[in-house]
């Protein structure tokens, strides 16, 4: 919401600067070139100045400093003083909501976020919209004191950017866990406790769907050839067994060296009990080399951001699926996400393919300890290669849509999957 108005308010002015005929064709080669420089700065220079999108709330107050202010009143110079004494002020103040909130220990998090940073920024558009700039750095100084509130995710011990976006490992406050996350949402957790740290937590905990997928399999492998696409933090290969060989496939060379550093997690190197590799790229590329029929089961656990890669469901990224896939081999699809509800998209896939498509959605809130709620479906060609998932009740059936446009190379639609709910 704050973008798109403030790139409109950005814009307007940009229009209303506009020049002459005469200098039009500079008008228009400046805007090119801002806009190219602005892209460069976003994809090659940020991630490897800053370890999070710092870029974006700089962003946020350059934009206040820039917003048009029609006044005629006489500016001194005792105001351009009060225009960073007044923010000091507020910055303070947000300390002071920001701490009192922790100490009082509110369980609404709406009302936590109405104290702070709500009222500084209440109290910031009432008194500091007529002057830009003590506007732009009073939003600054609540910005910045806004980091004493929360701590809700734990003590940051690992930060890293590169293209792909920013990845955090921080430890709770008991010092039980660490949790990786990519941007704001949780890939995994691993107990520091040396003799629970082979229990695959979070969506992949043993007590959830994924723990009965891999019990049926490992009963019944149709190989022992596993393919996960999706590293996060490896808690995957606390499901192997020995003579079995699992292949991960990861895009991001950051989650491949965070799951590979034992400072903050060892699912690789002391839950693996079969053999493994971990292959960097793209895994739609990267399964084009994978000989056929190769896997007895192949699970994709890459959608859970709030960006998901599209072209990892659709009809020609399920036919690379199958066909390296083992006969009596079954696919598995993490489907968990915030923001879309991906289990009709898959089902729809399923269907023009003829396959057999089962879910748990294991959503309730649990009991059990270091397990998150999530979402799974698992397609098979034939019945007998998910019967004994079929029969535990928790796994409903999923029918695609006769009539359904199914995602493709050529066609997707975001908003069909948006939860508005």
């Amino acid at each position: 919401g704050f973008f798109f108005v403030a790139a409109l308010m950005c814009h307007k002015q940009l229009a209303n600067d506009r020049p002459s005929t005469t200098h039009l064709a500079e008008y228009y080669l400046w805007i090119a070139v801002g806009g190219a420089l602005g892209s460069v700065f976003n994809v090659l220079v940020a991630p490897l100045l800053f370890t999070s999108v710092l870029e974006y709330p700089l962003a946020i107050v350059i934009a206040c400093m820039l917003q048009p202010v029609a006044t005629t009143e006489t500016v001194d110079k005792k105001s351009n003083y009060f225009d960073v004494v007044y923010p000091l002020a507020l910055f303070v103040v947000t300390i002071c909501l920001a701490m009192l909130v922790n100490y009082l220990r509110f369980s609404s998090a709406t009302i936590k976020l109405l104290i702070v940073p709500g009222i500084p920024l209440i109290l910031i558009n009432h008194f500091f919209r007529q002057r830009p700039m003590r506007f732009a750095l009073g939003v600054g100084a609540v910005m910045v004191a806004s980091l004493y509130f929360g701590g809700e995710t734990g003590r940051t011990i690992h930060v890293a950017r590169n293209f792909f976006g920013t990845i955090r490992v921080t430890n709770d406050s008991e010092k039980k866990v660490n949790s990786f996350y990519s941007g704001n949402t949780v890939h995994g957790r691993q107990s520091v406790d040396p003799s629970r740290q082979c229990e695959p937590l979070s969506y992949h905990h043993e007590n959830g769907p994924l723990g009965q997928v891999m019990a049926v399999f490992n009963a019944y492998p149709a190989n022992s050839h596993v393919g996960v696409v999706g590293l996060g933090v490896g808690a995957m290969a606390a499901y192997s067994k020995p003579g079995q060989h699992w292949t991960f496939y990861e895009i991001n060379p950051d989650v491949i060296n965070t799951a590979r550093n034992s400072k903050y997690f060892t699912y690789l190197q002391n839950c693996m009990s079969g053999s493994m590799s971990v292959v960097e790229g793209d895994a739609r590329l990267s399964l084009q080399n994978v000989p056929e029929g190769y896997f007895g089961l192949l699970v994709l656990d890459a959608f859970s951001s709030d960006a998901i890669p599209v072209h990892l469901i659709t009809q020609q990224a399920l036919d690379l699926y199958l066909s390296k896939l083992a006969p009596g081999g079954i696919l598995v699809f993490h489907a968990s996400s915030r923001s879309l509800n991906l289990t009709p998209i898959l089902a729809d896939l399923a269907e023009s393919r003829n396959l057999l498509c089962i879910g748990f959605d294991d959503l309730k809130p649990s009991s059990i300890e270091g397990k998150d709620p999530s979402q799974w479906v698992v397609m098979a060609r034939a019945a007998p290669e998910i019967s004994y998932l079929s029969i535990n009740s928790q796994w409903k059936q999923l029918k695609g849509r006769k009539d359904a446009r199914v995602w493709s190379d050529d066609f997707s639609n975001i908003f069909r999957a948006i939860k508005w709910k």
